[in-house]
């Protein structure tokens, strides 16, 4: 193996070891949201489904889901700006 190899070997590993940090402030962010605003973002970013499929499942009106989805991202962006500013 070569020495670039090595290197390129530890830049991944280094890469993987910062990806699953960062997942895990993600993680604990989205804890820390209020149920109602992380369970539509679940729904939406980890499981696809579309707004007008939340707002059937929840029994909410589509814009009700909106608001839920962007208050929470916006909420979660706050909580994580500190990981942009290190990266």
């Amino acid at each position: 193996m070569s020495g670039f190899e090595l290197a390129a070997d530890e830049q991944d590993l280094g890469s993987g070891i910062q990806q699953e940090q960062i997942t895990r402030h993600v993680r604990r962010a989205l804890q820390g949201l209020p149920s109602e605003m992380r369970l539509v973002i679940i729904m939406k970013e980890y499981e696809g489904l579309k707004f007008s499929e939340i707002a059937e499942v929840l029994g909410l009106p589509i814009s009700t889901v909106k608001t839920r989805m962007y208050t929470g991202l916006s909420e979660l962006r706050k909580r994580l700006e500190h990981l942009r500013e290190a990266v």
